[in-house]
């Protein structure tokens, strides 16, 4: 999510005012500190302006039907 922030010149402080999440919820997300919540997760992609498939696209390889729990697992991968 950092490099993603990054590239919008986004700042921790402002992702989290543009998501509305503590500025100290984001910092554990990159750290793979939290469990996501999808409500989360598409605020971030709001946030960013970026579709949440993109977020995604790195770290899911298929593209049948996914479970929500292989979405849960691939977007721990993603901020850890």
């Amino acid at each position: 999510m950092y490099e993603f922030a990054e590239s919008k010149g986004l700042t921790q402080e402002k992702l989290a005012e543009l998501s509305h999440i503590f500025v100290k919820h984001i910092l554990k997300i990159e750290l793979g500190k939290v469990n996501l919540k999808m409500e989360t997760f598409v605020n971030l992609a709001n946030a960013l302006d970026m579709a949440t498939n993109t977020l995604l696209r790195n770290y899911v390889t298929h593209s049948e039907n996914i479970s929500v729990i292989e979405i849960k697992l691939e977007m721990k991968h993603i901020y850890s």
